[in-house]
């Protein structure tokens, strides 16, 4: 959309310090808590945000500067700034009544605005190759046409100076955040029971005291712990499909770092998609009955955001038939890579959860009097997707012998 732009825009800055003013000696006289919480979501669909950041607390505009409320504003969509405008923009709220209780008030607000996940994974799956997938999801936008989340959620208010303030929260809700980043690492490490357990803490500081937005926040990480169970659910059916994952062209080189690093292709020749691929490498000493592992490493080769990304990667699940290259560097001790030989498999995976289709299989263009390697084949030609996780090798960093003596297997 050609109005798109960062919140923290000159503009905005430039009509502060007059609008703020203002904005303080008037924000709650005479307004009932109803009235108020619609004024605020008016003020923010109108992009008016020095007025919301006026009917604040005092101490929540004692811990966030203005420019900095305007990068985590209650009741906005949490993406970045290029999309902040557009997504606002195709919000709607029903403010409900209020329900007050002494000095504090919360006001139910049912919310409507696009199911941003889902929509960036069904754009990513059916924009064609000659589209750009910013252009295809403004068009989404302006014509109505992509998936819709519908919650209830709160503005919640508080009391001060005989005058109905807005309730944020900051500290609280920096603390959630940066637990909820942690889960999400915790996610992409394949450690479920973990995750599913730093997903209940979160929750269970959302259960207290609700502060403006904590409900939309509770509903979203309900849906994602969801999809964490979903997952421990399907891990025996993971661990089975683990052999449909062929491992090709494996070599061990030298990254652009000058490090010792390991590459080679994926292909995903069963008939569903994955959304994580966690390969593993154990190094061995030893032969026959006397073979022991030394040290063992992890790396994610195939990486899907659960969370929207605004479009800044491609969020495409490994499909069938598809192959991928990978590589990444090595993190076990330089003297133990010298002394020991490495054994890479498929360590566990993830089945895609979302409910958006899957991404076309782009297959390669025939040579002219060659045969095509067929689709699911592990030496298939790599499709346009392939996001190989480390750089080119730049020249061989093992003998021939010790580069024959890498190992590797479905599972």
């Amino acid at each position: 959309m050609s109005d798109r732009q960062g919140r923290g825009g000159g503009g905005r800055a430039a009509l502060a310090s007059i609008v703020l003013l203002a904005g303080l000696a008037l924000v709650g006289c005479g307004q009932s808590p109803k009235n108020l919480a619609a004024t605020y979501l008016a003020d923010l669909q109108q992009f008016n945000y020095p007025a919301c950041y006026a009917m604040l607390t005092a101490e929540d505009r004692s811990a966030r500067t203005l420019k900095q409320f305007l990068a985590e504003i209650p009741m906005a969509p949490n993406v970045d700034p290029v999309w902040f405008r557009a997504v606002l923009f195709s919000m709607r709220y029903e403010v409900g009544d209020a329900q007050v209780t002494g000095e504090r008030a919360v006001v139910p607000v049912r919310v409507v605005m696009p199911d941003l996940a889902l929509w960036e994974r069904t754009i990513d799956a059916t924009v064609g190759p000659d589209e750009s997938a910013n252009a295809a999801a403004d068009r989404s936008l302006q014509s109505g046409d992509y998936p819709r989340l519908r919650f209830s959620d709160a503005v919640v208010m508080v009391k001060q100076q005989h005058r109905w303030r807005v309730l944020a929260d900051f500290a609280r809700r920096d603390q959630i955040m940066d637990r909820h980043r942690e889960a999400v690492g915790i996610y992409h490490s394949h450690d479920y029971a973990k995750a599913e357990a730093a997903w209940d803490a979160i929750l269970a500081q959302l259960s207290g005291d609700p502060f403006t937005g904590s409900r939309g926040m509770e509903f979203l990480f309900r849906r994602e712990l969801k999809a964490i169970r979903n997952i421990q659910a399907q891990l025996p059916a993971a661990r089975a499909y683990i052999p449909k994952l062929v491992l090709s062209d494996v070599a061990v080189k030298e990254s652009e770092a000058r490090v010792p690093a390991i590459f080679g292709k994926i292909t995903n020749a069963g008939d569903r998609g994955i959304d994580d691929v966690r390969l593993t490498v154990t190094w061995y000493a030893g032969r026959n009955s006397q073979r022991k592992a030394l040290f063992q490493e992890s790396h994610n080769v195939v990486v899907t955001p659960i969370e929207f990304t605004g479009y800044s990667v491609p969020v495409l699940p490994l499909v069938p038939g598809e192959t991928r290259s990978f590589g990444f560097e090595l993190a076990a001790p330089p003297a133990l890579q010298q002394q020991s030989e490495p054994n890479l498999v498929v360590g566990s995976i993830v089945f895609s959860q979302s409910s958006a289709p899957l991404p076309k299989l782009a297959l390669p263009t025939p040579t002219p009097g060659a045969s095509a390697s067929p689709p699911g084949s592990p030496s298939a030609s790599p499709t346009a997707h392939q996001t190989p996780s480390a750089p080119p090798a730049s020249a061989p960093h093992r003998s021939a012998r010790n580069r024959r003596n890498l190992r590797h297997r479905g599972k």
